[in-house]
């Protein structure tokens, strides 16, 4: 919402979005840069370009990105380098990052796949085309979901 304790703009949008909403339901318009606390930004470790949480390379400098679920924050590994390495820990990307993109690395204690993906029961057949896609899109849903 807006600094002011009551702004007439916000609410007659609060109002109109409520229409849209089913019985009960209710409406917060908040503006841009506003009441988002939760929401975390992420750069890229080598250059600081900004970079969005299901990126596997940063788009500025090209480097590999990974998501460190334990540390909550995005790890790069230079090119000439044979691991990622958070801090002294090493880490390993998931074994389902070449297959859908899963960026989530694990440290060398976990399976070869991340937790998140550790938490799929069955995985499509990938014998029919669309399969991978719709599989890509599901884990990617999740990773947000348990992030």
């Amino acid at each position: 919402m807006c600094k002011a304790e009551a702004c007439a703009e916000c609410d007659a949008r609060n109002n109109a979005l409520s229409g849209a909403l089913p019985a009960g339901g209710q409406a917060l318009y908040v503006e841009a840069g506003e009441g988002n606390s939760n929401m975390q930004r992420f750069s890229c470790p080598a250059c600081g370009g900004e970079v969005h949480f299901d990126n596997t390379a940063c788009i500025a400098c090209g480097n590999l990105l990974g998501y460190a679920p334990w540390a909550g924050h995005m790890l790069t590994v230079p090119a000439n380098a044979a691991a990622w390495q958070d801090g002294g820990q090493r880490c390993s990307p998931c074994a389902n990052r070449a297959p859908i993109g899963c960026n989530w690395l694990l440290s060398d204690t976990d399976s070869n796949i991340c937790r998140s993906c550790r938490q799929t029961v069955m995985i499509p057949n990938q014998s029919a085309g669309e399969n991978r896609d719709r599989w890509a899109k599901l884990e990617s849903a999740k990773r947000n979901l348990l992030y």
